[in-house]
């Protein structure tokens, strides 16, 4: 099966509170199904999903892109993914902020 030209960085978990309603591993299942080579879950406000995609992402294959929805005071959304820099390699400490 040849991998979609299309890649989902929005998905939102039932952590979403109001928003999002499939749990994690419904989503990878899905994407593995549709041959996805990954899957961005992107809940509002939370990475509480975090935990549960990661599981799914490694009993599945499909790698995760975690990310946050960040609601702001001024009433706008900010799509928010680490960068591959700022993520820590093995055997390295992270620094924090």
């Amino acid at each position: 099966m040849n991998t979609p030209p299309y890649l989902e960085l929005q998905a939102a978990t039932n952590f979403s509170f109001l928003r999002g309603a499939s749990h994690p591993e419904e989503l990878f299942a899905t994407a593995k199904f549709h041959g996805y080579a990954a899957l961005g879950i992107a809940d509002f406000d939370t990475v509480a999903g975090i935990v549960r995609a990661h599981v799914a992402a490694e009993a599945t294959g499909v790698r995760l892109i975690a990310g946050c929805r960040l609601s702001l005071t001024d009433g706008s959304i900010v799509l928010a993914y680490p960068l591959r820099s700022c993520q820590s390699s093995p055997g390295s400490r992270s620094r924090g902020l």
